[in-house]
């Protein structure tokens, strides 16, 4: 329940020029399990998606006048493989597009990423309905009021 909850994930699979993770939003409720949260992030969207990286944006924030990212919460995303990948500006603001590659298993030190899934592919349909009344065919339509 969100009385009992640690934290909060939300990211999407985005089709672009390689098939990456989008981590929009990640909060939790004690600083100190940022990284733990990070690590369970990576792993569920690695086994759970096809893709071949993660990105986040962090964002600028105003410290004392000045525009700049919070040092700490960057700290703990470049400990967890993120490295620099973008700038991006959006709306006035600006943020740090961060990129998380998949690893394979290189032992002995390091486990690995979880395999890529196979990519599932469906076919989406869409049903849409216009109705035009009180309009015979050959009349253009007019706004009435």
């Amino acid at each position: 329940t969100a009385d009992t909850a640690d934290g909060l994930c939300v990211f999407r699979l985005r089709r672009l020029s390689t098939v990456v993770g989008q981590l929009l939003h990640l909060s939790v409720t004690d600083f100190a399990w940022v990284e733990d949260a990070l690590d369970v992030v990576k792993a569920r969207m690695f086994a759970w998606q096809p893709i071949r990286s993660i990105r986040a944006t962090l964002w600028y924030c105003d410290f004392d006048g000045e525009f700049q990212l919070y040092k700490d919460f960057e700290a703990c995303f470049k400990k967890k493989r993120f490295r620099w990948f973008q700038l991006q500006n959006s709306k006035g603001v600006r943020g740090s597009v961060m990129n998380c590659k998949r690893f394979p298993p290189e032992p002995p030190d390091y486990p690995g990423d979880p395999e890529t899934p196979a990519e599932v592919f469906g076919v989406e349909v869409c049903l849409g309905q216009a109705w035009l009344l009180g309009c015979p065919p050959t009349q253009p339509l007019t706004a009435t009021r």
